[in-house]
């Protein structure tokens, strides 16, 4: 057989299971012997109803070695005809051959019948008996047993074959194009939810390209665009061919064949391009092995936007039904480029606004750390002083400890240098604050998941010993997702964590609770830490921002909630307190779902 099979008896048209059981019927009421052939001639499946005769015969290798080539013989002329044969074997019996076509293919072949027109005589039976080396007697006996039935019968027999073999490849083919359609619809509404929901160009253009070939055996398929500038044709997005195809193919106006499309805003179907006088590109196309073009026109209001084009690497006729399939994805690409094209546009004029902003945005932060470094001034003296208590404490008790240290036990001496420990740290702090208060900061922004965030902000919180028993519960989305700096966003929430752990160790009358929630609409993003700690006096929750204004008295720097609020603001956001004295604080911190702030 020549060619390579795209088909199979079995799996395109019937299962093995059904066909055995329809071959066994059919070979029972017909009183014939069925076998199903592939191509080559090979059994597909079990043969049915297989004669004494046969089995007799096949005893002969000489028998054996013949019937290969018969059967191919008898195959390939009932492909060729792709009609009924009915012929006389070379045992002397009648056999049939029916065809089996799916796709206009050859599959396989339904083979049978060995009756014979009137009882072998004794001398063909003598003759087969030499030929085949064969004991005449016993030939003899098992021919006795062969159906007698003419050449009308054995006909009858295969049209009755041809007739059910109709009907299920006609079901199937029904149930293909049910399904072709289908998946054409299901593919051209994915299409057109993508297109309609995208204003970026060249992602409308890959989801045509991309799903043309799921409902149509294209080799390649391409979107050409029109050039404002000078009307000329070039390749924007392609699926099947090379870079070099996507850069190098273009098409001045009228030119070639996608120029023709353009100009008259009619479809093409060429069955060779290679042959096509109009083909402006046929040395670039033979590299690439493209031989057959459907081309039809992408047209919105009236207006000719480009071409989309599909094509296969042999020559191939294309029907209607393809070109009306190809311009139903055309339909859908149409609006959406427009669309896109002029967002295109937009975006043009958008981002030369957007530099227009930028350098009146370092502008203002210029004047922004002016600002900040003017307020710093401010709150310096007050800094001082309290590094002053700081570092006289601790050279107090380092004194204590140089002066007299023969007087004091080893509790007294842990118990001084405890202290001086904490007030260094304390000393730190303050002066960490004090920096990152004054100095810009860059923002690197991206994508993140929040419940991840609030999860590493709760275990750095738990890594303190005073905090390691505080319970601390999280309710986030796991599909929550927030575009910020993580680092910054994660020190906003350990500050505002550490301060409500901090709250509720001052309570004793009830059990310590810390909540973590987060929510969001399509526009922003709500964090909420709440505790039910000892809460903050009315009188102090709007000084709670001033930088060095503390309510935890000696032990805190006053720094970390106006941290909190410029992280916060720098990201576009804005920081919510409600509190009542005796029941607890809540926090909410509001950020732009899509990020915004950067680099101050």
């Amino acid at each position: 057989m020549t060619g390579v099979s795209r088909n199979s008896f079995f799996g395109n048209v019937i299962d093995r299971a059904t066909w055995v059981v329809i071959q066994e019927r059919l070979a029972e009421a017909l009183r014939m012997e069925i076998h199903t052939l592939g191509p080559d001639g090979e059994d597909l499946c079990e043969p049915s109803r297989i004669t004494r005769f046969r089995h007799y015969l096949n005893q002969s290798s000489a028998m054996r070695a013949a019937v290969p080539s018969s059967r191919r013989d008898f195959i390939r002329r009932t492909g060729e005809s792709r009609q009924i044969v009915v012929d006389t074997s070379m045992t002397y019996r009648l056999h049939f051959s029916v065809p089996i076509l799916f796709a206009d293919e050859h599959v396989a072949t339904v083979y049978g019948g060995g009756t014979v027109p009137e009882p072998l005589a004794p001398a063909l039976v003598h003759e087969l008996a030499t030929r085949f080396s064969l004991d005449a007697a016993a030939l003899a006996e098992v021919a006795a047993d062969l159906p007698v039935a003419g050449y009308p019968v054995v006909l009858a027999a295969a049209q009755v074959i041809e007739s059910l073999l109709s009907r299920i490849i006609e079901a199937v083919a029904q149930r293909e194009r049910a399904h072709a359609e289908a998946r054409q619809m299901e593919v051209l509404a994915r299409v057109a939810r993508t297109v309609t929901s995208s204003l970026d160009l060249l992602r409308t253009l890959d989801a045509v390209v991309e799903a043309v070939p799921q409902v149509m055996d294209v080799k390649a398929s391409v979107v050409a665009l029109s050039d404002p500038a000078d009307d000329s044709l070039h390749i924007r997005a392609g699926r099947g061919v090379s870079d070099e195809f996507l850069q190098r193919v273009q098409f001045a106006p009228g030119e070639g064949l996608f120029g023709y499309v353009m100009q008259t805003g009619e479809a093409v179907r060429v069955a060779d391009m290679w042959q096509d006088p109009r083909n402006a590109h046929r040395e670039m196309d033979a590299r690439e092995g493209l031989r057959a073009l459907l081309a039809v026109p992408l047209r919105e209001s009236g207006e000719t936007l480009g071409v989309i084009g599909v094509f296969y690497g042999e020559p191939h006729e294309f029907d209607l039904d393809e070109q009306h399939l190809l311009e139903q994805f055309a339909d859908h690409a149409a609006s959406a480029v427009r669309n896109a094209m002029l967002y295109q546009e937009v975006r043009g004029a958008y981002r030369e606004l957007g530099m227009a902003n930028r350098l009146l945005s370092q502008a203002q932060d210029k004047l922004f750390h002016s600002d900040r470094l003017a307020q710093l001034g401010l709150v310096a003296g007050g800094a001082a002083h309290e590094m002053r208590n700081t570092l006289g404490g601790i050279i107090g008790a380092a004194a204590t400890v140089r002066d007299r240290l023969g007087e004091l036990s080893d509790d007294d001496v842990r118990e001084l240098l405890a202290g001086i420990a904490e007030e260094c740290w304390r000393l730190r702090d303050s002066i960490e604050a004090i920096r990152q208060f004054a100095k810009p900061v860059h923002y690197g922004m991206g994508r993140y998941r929040l419940d991840e965030i609030i999860a590493d902000a709760v275990r750095l919180i738990k890594f303190d010993r005073n905090f390691r028993f505080v319970p601390f519960t999280m309710d986030c989305p796991a599909e929550l997702e927030v575009v910020c700096d993580r680092d910054r966003i994660k020190q906003v929430l350990t500050n505002l964590l550490r301060n409500a752990a901090e709250a509720t160790l001052s309570v004793a009358d009830r059990p310590a609770r810390i909540e973590v929630s987060a929510a969001s609409d399509s526009e922003e993003v709500r964090i909420v830490v709440a505790d039910n700690g000892c809460g903050i006096a009315e009188e102090d929750l709007e000084r709670v921002w001033d930088a060095f204004y503390s309510t935890k008295g000696a032990s805190g720097t006053g720094l970390g909630l106006e941290t909190v609020r410029q992280i916060v603001e720098r990201h576009s956001g804005r920081v919510e307190v409600v509190s009542e004295v005796g029941v607890g604080t809540t926090f909410t911190v509001v950020l732009p779902r899509e990020g915004g702030g950067g680099e101050r």
